[in-house]
């Protein structure tokens, strides 16, 4: 989940979902993507 997304966040947050690590990771050209791991835990 990209870190900049807040929507997304918002609504993975509301259904649940916890982040559980960020995500960095080289996509060439100079670019990286900044990710948030997200997990929902079932019970």
């Amino acid at each position: 989940m990209n870190k900049h997304n807040t929507n997304s966040i918002a609504w993975y947050t509301r259904m649940g979902f916890v982040v559980t690590d960020t995500l960095l990771t080289d996509i060439g050209g100079g670019f990286v993507m900044d990710d948030y791991l997200m997990e929902k835990p079932l019970h």
